[in-house]
């Protein structure tokens, strides 16, 4: 299945040099201890995390990652988590570290839909940014996550939300731009 988050982060990083793409697999742990070990070898100031959202119509920055996975449908590894703490002794949330109402502005002014969504759900996308975000708790790192919308091509005749191409990559660069500059 294509995946809209690697295309574009894959994109993102040709159209700029001092950007680094990863693309992380989806299970459980694994896609943020590779994003962890990146952090350490690269010490950036600031992190972008994407991922796809199949009922959403806009970009949509994540308010909070919450201390749960928990999902009907394995990971790519197979792992099926039923109601599980990520960390047992962690705390209920995090919070994204940059401004997101400021953001969806930036992105709407752009031209992108775009919409604060105040949670990143149960699956992959929230148990790598509940554990990035408390890896940089202290750091000085800007964190983020963005879930972006499905591409057409991925929905059954126009049965799903969708977004094209053009318009994601044109609100992720402008996403990026926005966090460069904050």
């Amino acid at each position: 299945m294509e995946n809209p988050s690697a295309w574009i982060a894959r994109e993102a990083q040709a159209a700029g040099a001092e950007l680094k793409a990863l693309v992380l697999p989806v299970e459980f742990g694994r896609a943020a201890a590779i994003t962890i070990a990146a952090l350490e070898e690269f010490a950036p100031s600031w992190l972008i995390m994407l991922g796809q959202a199949a009922d959403r119509n806009a970009i949509t920055p994540e308010r909070v990652a919450i201390n749960l996975a928990h999902s009907s449908e394995p990971d790519n590894a197979g792992f099926t988590p039923w109601e599980q703490l990520i960390e047992p002794h962690g705390p209920v949330g995090y919070f994204s570290s940059l401004p997101l109402s400021l953001l969806v502005e930036y992105l709407q002014k752009a031209g992108v839909p775009a919409q604060v969504s105040n949670t990143a759900g149960t699956y992959v996308c929230n148990d790598l940014f509940y554990r990035v975000m408390a890896y940089i708790q202290g750091k000085p790192i800007k964190g983020v996550f963005i879930h972006i919308p499905l591409f057409p091509s991925q929905t059954l005749q126009g049965g799903k939300p969708s977004m094209t191409r053009d318009l994601t990559l044109q609100g992720v660069n402008a996403a990026i731009s926005f966090v460069m500059t904050y």
